[in-house]
């Protein structure tokens, strides 16, 4: 499916731009501090999952957010994963590392996507996971990257139950995994300006059907990257635009509650279903 040629329903421009103050001048500045001023809602999030883990679909409070958590076609097994939601500073601003999966695959394939993949059995968790999907597919070295906690999970169509590992890399391993990676899963990794995918006037909304069912998602443009993105490659879509629309909106909640609490007063949320 090309995402691009789906009708588009929407964008959320009505939603309030992140404060300037989360776009630190240097790497001295580090997103672990960012970490602490969400840490409250990501707990309050994690206790509401635990609560309703029997349920299906999305609970009061992530109704409330308006978080995005994905619903599996029917009769997929489940499966857990974990992707790796690396930020790093480099060239003046913060950017955020992505990869293109290869074309040749099963699954996803050409999609872009954050390093990641399933939880094997000898993963101690989520953490373990991402951080030795990270090391298989673009070289980052647990050592390069600090680890800040759990984002929201979500849900693919495939019926992986993915969970979304935030951290800071560093810069001058990411732009080595930028060089250097490529393999059978990975075609290439890249780099976007956090601040554009974090924006969410950029945040399109797009429909489409599949054997009688109406889908609705969310979707946004891959800006010019660090070493430039080969041809072809599409918007960024699927879980990875979703995980990333559930970040902006965990920052958003947190840091101007009262623009946040006034857009969706007037607006009801766009929601994937």
């Amino acid at each position: 499916m090309d995402p691009a040629q789906c009708p588009e329903l929407g964008r959320d421009g009505h939603l309030p731009l992140l404060p300037a103050s989360l776009w630190p001048a240097s790497a001295q500045v580090g997103w672990g501090a960012v970490f602490e001023q969400i840490r409250p809602l990501l707990a309050d999030i994690a206790r509401a999952d635990d609560a309703s883990h029997a349920t299906q679909g999305l609970n009061a409070l992530d109704q409330r957010l308006g978080l995005i958590r994905g619903r599996p076609w029917p009769d997929r097994p489940r499966r857990e994963a974990a992707v790796l939601v690396g930020v790093f500073h480099d060239g003046g601003a913060w950017r955020l590392l992505l990869t293109q999966r290869t074309a040749t695959l099963r699954e996803h394939a050409g999609e872009i996507s954050f390093p990641g993949g399933r939880i094997d059995p000898q993963d101690s968790g989520p953490i373990a996971a991402a951080l030795r999907e990270s090391q298989e597919e673009v070289g980052l070295a647990p050592g390069d990257i600090q680890v800040l906690g759990l984002l929201p999970g979500y849900v693919t169509v495939t019926n992986y139950r993915v969970a979304p590992v935030l951290a800071q890399v560093d810069a001058a391993a990411a732009r080595t995994a930028i060089a250097a990676s490529a393999n059978s899963e990975v075609a290439h990794a890249f780099a976007v300006p956090l601040a554009q995918v974090l924006d969410p006037c950029q945040h399109v909304w797009r429909t489409y059907r599949r054997e009688g069912v109406e889908r609705r998602f969310v979707s946004m443009p891959a800006p010019e990257s660090l070493s430039g993105l080969q041809a072809g490659h599409g918007p960024i879509w699927g879980a990875t635009a979703a995980m990333l629309r559930n970040l902006y909106l965990v920052l958003a909640w947190s840091l101007c509650e009262a623009q946040m609490n006034a857009a969706a007063a007037l607006h009801p949320w766009r929601n994937e279903y």
